[in-house]
């Protein structure tokens, strides 16, 4: 990841880049040292947000441009935890920085997989989650409120809970507030919280 924001970085008008990941945060990046890493955190959470909104509405998204007075921001997603932003003068040739950018990503596919691959390593080495079938059951449920968020969301939401170190029923417990308090929509979270209620209390 690290040799691919370094390429993109060489690109004309580029600014630097980094990518991030929903549940590692930032795994790369060749930016100016005067983004601290966690304001970069910050902005990739809300990159993803944003690319996860947009193809609800827009299956086929590929990229997303924020446009800025002196400066523009272009997020493309990688694979479905991981996303790269790039900072690039606003006046750059975006025809020629979506050709660059295709061309350094199939350069660095090998080496993106080959990180994939170690990613998936890591996480079978870690232990089972308490009630695994019940919380995956919570982020099926989810994905039906709130779309292709919901991946996103749910990471976050057992990334935090885990930090408290709950387990069992607390567990689930702590999943379904956190998640309820983010989706930030009364009617939304109502719906969420009878789904997961009706279909958790039908298999115990």
């Amino acid at each position: 990841m690290q040799q691919l924001v370094t390429e993109i970085k060489s690109i004309p008008g580029v600014i630097g880049a980094c990518c991030y990941h929903s549940r590692k945060g930032l795994v790369a990046n060749s930016l100016p040292g005067l983004f601290k890493t966690d304001r970069l955190n910050e902005i990739g959470r809300l990159l993803a947000k944003i690319l996860a909104a947009g193809r609800l509405n827009f299956p086929d998204l590929s990229d997303l441009t924020l446009q800025y007075e002196e400066t523009a921001i272009v997020c493309r997603p990688i694979d479905q935890n991981t996303c790269l932003a790039i900072l690039c003068d606003p006046a750059i040739n975006m025809n020629l920085l979506g050709m660059s950018l295709n061309l350094a990503m199939e350069n660095f596919q090998p080496a993106v997989s080959g990180s994939q691959t170690a990613a998936a390593r890591t996480d079978a080495l870690l232990p089972d989650e308490p009630l695994p079938e019940a919380a995956e059951t919570m982020r099926r449920l989810l994905a039906k409120v709130v779309g292709p968020m919901a991946s996103i969301m749910f990471d976050e939401a057992l990334t935090e809970v885990r930090r408290t170190g709950a387990g069992g029923d607390n567990l689930l417990n702590g999943l379904l507030s956190v998640i309820v308090r983010e989706i930030g929509d009364e009617e939304m979270a109502a719906r969420y919280r009878e789904l997961v209620t009706a279909e958790l209390k039908g298999k115990s």
